[in-house]
């Protein structure tokens, strides 16, 4: 039998690599749930802050396209950037690089099947919102936007080709390099607004990412009104050069990465650093402390501490911008409308204690469990496992603390927010804070723990803090829910907290959700909430808890 050609071997080897993502759309209906849902949630977040603002309808299309085109990045970044590093950990890196097939041919099989992946999650969050939020577009303008659509996905994923080989020379950093590029990119790329609004100097820069130009010329052929950033026929001709330049410096990284594939990868013994941090059950406070440096060593992963430290701060950063220049775009800064900015503001900066809270803790109980594959020696060690999911819990919430400080300081000073340091009343604001995060945390720990159950986990935690985030206050009032959902979200802790979180800093220039009730009132309120989480949650923590053993949950295998 003859050997197969190059091209032959080429053609086969990107068929082999689609295939795989091809069949998990329909074969892992979690995953296809997951993907779906977070930046559905997201897109909706968002639309909900432009009906605050009373933006026109038409410009709701805006939020919409910009939601669909957030999960081919999703992909770029997660299903591409990041795809070697897990591949060398899982064991298929070595074989790729001696098999004879091109990388080349891997890497455009990866793309293919993402660019099917994706598609399908775009087209379902731009049917669900259409129709959710009456959205309606140009019909004159559908075929050209899909040719705009197909020469920036061409570009996107040559640019995800490079960055597979570029990621991977990161060694454990990537995971936050990925994380870094999210938010910034949302930015950036002009993803919940117009990019004219970020201004020339900016908006040149950020023309470097395909989906900035192409996204833009897809909304001025479908959505009335859109702001014109440069004529469509630059931004489609830039985009097409686009290709060819990544194309080829994807292929110059790969060869570097193929040069390299004879040293042994830089990995830190996992076990040592456990041991360096073991949990020593003499007493419970040794316990509790080891957890929570644990639980700060994993959240790092093992990076450098400057570049943990970018990570940390440059998303929260880059998620109050986004809502900074929508509020700028929708209102034009009218003076009526000055008291929302700082409602945006402190909301986005506070919110990262739930989200780190929820889904970090909900998360990290998965990831111990299928990834480090500890979760089983934790359990059974002498200390409350609950202690230790708190200790775990407590390094990224520390995290978000440092976040929300640095995002308040900087807009506080670049936006003239009105806080006055000396006139903050800090106990409120602990005490409130204090009680917010108990519930938080409960609910983590038992949201945690039912995942296990769950047949594949992925992305739910992000999902649960999600549904929060929509239903606490965090960036628009929840009046602006439909009555049921305002109702509802009324009986949630993190809605007096945020509350209480604006009044504190914000004195009474606060814009206020509940104008009626004393701050008094809205403590008392949440405390009542608060206690009722704690209380629900505990019953469910014991209930998951003897439902996990008796499944044998906690030393279950999981296919990471």
């Amino acid at each position: 039998m003859a050997e197969p050609t190059g091209l032959r071997l080429f053609l086969k080897a990107i068929r082999a690599r689609s295939y795989p993502r091809l069949k998990s759309v329909f074969r892992n209906r979690a995953w296809l749930f997951t993907e779906i849902t977070l930046p559905l949630l997201g897109t909706v977040a968002m639309v909900y802050v432009y009906q605050a603002l009373r933006a026109p309808r038409a410009w709701l299309g805006f939020v919409v396209l910009g939601g669909a085109m957030m999960a081919f990045w999703q992909n770029v970044l997660w299903s591409m950037g990041t795809q070697f590093y897990w591949d060398r950990a899982e064991g298929n890196l070595e074989i790729y690089c001696v098999a004879p097939s091109p990388l080349t041919g891997i890497l455009l099989g990866m793309a293919l099947g993402g660019i099917v992946i994706s598609l399908t999650r775009a087209l379902a969050i731009i049917t669900v919102s259409s129709l959710l939020f009456g959205v309606g577009y140009r019909a004159g303008g559908v075929l050209p936007a899909l040719g705009v659509f197909a020469v920036s996905l061409a570009a996107l994923y040559c640019l995800g080709m490079l960055m597979a080989s570029l990621f991977l020379f990161y060694g454990r950093e990537v995971w936050h390099l990925a994380e870094a590029f999210q938010e910034p990119v949302y930015f950036l790329s002009g993803f919940y607004f117009p990019v004219r609004t970020l201004g020339a100097l900016v908006g040149g820069a950020a023309s470097l990412i395909p989906l900035t130009l192409g996204l833009d010329a897809i909304r001025q052929l479908l959505v009335p009104g859109t702001p014109v950033f440069f004529p469509i026929g630059w931004e489609l001709a830039a985009v097409a050069v686009q290709v060819p330049i990544y194309a080829v410096a994807s292929q110059l990284a790969l060869a570097r990465l193929e040069y390299q594939a004879g040293r042994p990868p830089d990995r830190a013994d996992f076990m040592s650093v456990l041991a360096s941090s073991a949990l020593t059950p003499v007493r419970l406070w040794r316990g509790f402390a080891s957890a929570t440096r644990l639980g700060w060593t994993i959240s790092s992963n093992w990076t450098r501490p400057f570049v943990f430290l970018i990570y940390t701060v440059l998303r929260p950063v880059s998620g109050a911008l986004i809502l900074v220049v929508m509020y700028r775009f929708i209102t034009g800064s009218r003076g009526s409308t000055v008291a929302y900015l700082s409602f945006l503001v402190t909301g986005t900066a506070f919110w990262g204690l739930v989200q780190n809270g929820l889904a970090g803790l909900a998360n990290g109980m998965s990831e111990d469990r299928g990834f480090y594959r500890m979760l089983k020696y934790v359990y059974l060690a002498p200390l409350p496992f609950p202690l230790y999911l708190v200790g775990r819990g407590l390094a990224q919430l520390a995290v978000a603390l440092v976040s929300a400080g640095v995002v308040l300081s900087l807009a506080t000073i670049a936006l003239h927010l009105p806080i006055d340091p000396l006139r903050v009343n800090y106990p409120m604001l602990a005490l409130a804070s204090a009680l917010a995060m108990a519930a938080v945390l409960s609910i983590g720990l038992t949201y945690g723990l039912l995942l296990l159950g769950a047949r594949d986990s992925h992305g739910y935690g992000e999902i649960g803090a999600q549904v929060l985030y929509i239903a606490s206050g965090a960036i628009f009032p929840i009046a602006v829910l439909p009555h049921p959902l305002a109702a509802a979200a009324a009986l949630s802790p993190l809605v007096y907290w945020m509350e209480l979180v604006r009044r504190s800093l914000l004195g009474g220039q606060a814009l206020r959700m509940f104008p009626d009730l004393s701050d008094g009132t809205v403590l008392l309120r949440l405390l009542l909430t608060a206690a009722a989480t704690v209380v629900l949650a505990a019953f469910a923590f014991g209930w998951a808890d003897r439902n996990a053993r008796r499944r044998g949950l906690i030393d279950q295998g999981a296919n990471w």
